[in-house]
């Protein structure tokens, strides 16, 4: 009884192993078989060849027991090119019975699958593998598939974001860095040659805003005090509108013998350089603005030692002089040497000179006092001459002279500017040297007539019409038609 088991256990496990070398054999057949169509089909990516193909487990869920069946499919040999089918599926993992068929996968090989494809292939679909065929480059190369679905990986690279950050973040840092630097720098400035000016409010105008109607105006006084116990008459009387919309600076001179309605004052009516001399700056605005309309709420104010400086700091102007006004200048120069203590003959020009001629600070200053040659409408248009080469010149000058502008003219001046509007006035100075000057006198020419008033020669003018020029130049936002236009200058 024995024997015969013995017997039948040795011709059992004698036909389970001759059937499981068929079936090796089988398999080793095919492998070779497909290795030599894929050396066929390299000669040729067109040529189709017939692979065997073995559907093993999903390995996607490798827990999941399954089974396919073994078919046979037409595909091209480029999808076996990148990856061979022995590199994926070993046949020790699998028992082949003698039906040719796998057996169960078994679940102990897990890990195994679990360790090579989960880093690659994340959710796959269930049925992926059930379908009697499938795609031979899916079902081979699932990595291609799930990189072909994570393109923004491959076109973006980390490191490189990173790099060019690095190199914006150097360049951007210092370049903020010189900029805030420059910033903080100018407003030392300026806070400093605020600080060498005299600062002198009016109390009816403390709390109003620099601009107007979008416009700036300021009221420039010149006057010709010796000394600071003198009050001085007012030379200069000139209104600077710098209005933004017309890209304009107006230069209006107020002429100082036209007669006026001084509020306050004891006679009533009088020449307007008067207002200066009885009331200063205050009672001077309160008299342009009784008369003419003109709502100004800053003056600036020099003496003649700050007219001379700026020029200086500037580095002088060119302007066209005639022989006769060469003379007058050296005339004027003597009184001025006097008064700073210099030698009489400083600076006098050669007589006989005339065009173009360079002048310096107290050549210059001599110029605009200059009353003899011509009406009082002479003496305003060399003033506006004189102040409109110096502004155009005075942005360059601010960058390359800043010390001389600050000595020469700030401690001279009195204003009732406040430090934020000499911060504002300074961030423009780039702007302004880029706007057109137009300069003209009020009274318009055409609205006045000379007359004596008390045994006063003074000047009556037209102030409905001079009201309605200055409204546009201070409000408008186009440029104003006058009768004036033929007789007044600008300046580029």
């Amino acid at each position: 009884m024995n024997n015969n088991f013995d017997e039948d256990e040795i011709q059992k496990n004698l036909e389970r192993f001759m059937d499981q070398q068929i079936a090796e054999y089988k398999y080793v057949q095919a492998s070779k078989l497909k290795q030599s169509n894929n050396s066929e089909a390299s000669a040729n990516n067109d040529m189709k060849v017939n692979t065997l193909e073995l559907n093993v487990p999903n390995l996607s869920a490798p827990r999941r027991k399954c089974l396919s069946n073994i078919s046979v499919i037409e595909t091209s040999s480029t999808s076996y090119r990148s990856r061979r089918y022995e590199d994926d599926f070993d046949d020790s993992d699998y028992e082949i019975d003698s039906d040719d068929s796998f057996d169960e996968y078994d679940d102990s090989d897990s890990e195994y699958y679990s360790d090579s494809y989960d880093d690659t292939v994340e959710n796959s679909d269930e049925e992926y593998y059930d379908s009697e065929e499938v795609d031979a480059e899916e079902f081979i190369s699932p990595r291609r598939t799930a990189k072909n679905n994570n393109t923004s990986r491959k076109t973006r690279n980390p490191k490189k974001k990173r790099k060019g950050l690095k190199i914006v973040l150097c360049i951007l840092i210092p370049l903020i860095a010189i900029i805030g630097a420059a910033v903080v720098g100018w407003y030392v400035l300026v806070g400093s040659a605020y600080d060498h000016m005299t600062y002198k409010p009016i109390a009816s105008l403390k709390g109003s805003s620099l601009e107007a109607d979008g416009n700036i105006n300021i009221l420039l006084l010149g006057t010709d005090t010796r000394n600071e116990a003198d009050t001085g008459r007012s030379d200069v009387c000139m209104l600077m509108t710098i209005n933004k919309s017309q890209n304009r600076i107006y230069l209006t001179s107020f002429l100082r013998d036209t007669w006026v309605t001084i509020p306050g004052y004891e006679d009533e009516t009088n020449r307007l350089n008067i207002a200066y001399s009885v009331g200063g700056p205050e009672l001077t605005l309160e008299t342009l603005s009784e008369n003419f309309g003109v709502n100004a709420n800053r003056y600036m104010q020099v003496n003649f030692q700050a007219f001379a400086n700026l020029t200086d700091a500037v580095g002088g102007i060119d302007l066209e002089v005639t022989a006769e006004e060469v003379e007058w200048i050296n005339a004027y120069l003597w009184e001025y040497n006097a008064l700073v203590q210099r030698d009489a003959l400083t600076d006098n020009i050669e007589y006989g000179t005339e065009g173009r001629i360079h002048l310096n600070g107290p050549q210059a200053l001599a110029y605009c006092r200059n009353r003899y040659i011509g009406s009082d409408f002479a003496r305003t248009d060399r003033q506006k001459k004189v102040i409109s080469a110096i502004i155009k010149k005075l942005p360059t000058a601010a960058i390359t002279n800043l010390g001389g502008v600050i000595s020469g003219l700030f401690p001279n001046l009195t204003t009732n500017l406040t430090k934020d509007d000499t911060y504002k006035l300074s961030l423009m100075l780039l702007e302004l040297s880029k706007m057109e000057i137009v300069q003209n006198s009020v009274p318009l020419e055409g609205t006045w007539e000379f007359a004596t008033m008390r045994g006063m020669e003074v000047i009556l003018a037209d102030y409905d019409e001079n009201k309605a020029y200055l409204k546009n130049v201070v409000q408008a936002k186009e440029a104003p038609a006058t009768k004036a236009s033929s007789s007044a200058s600008s300046t580029s």
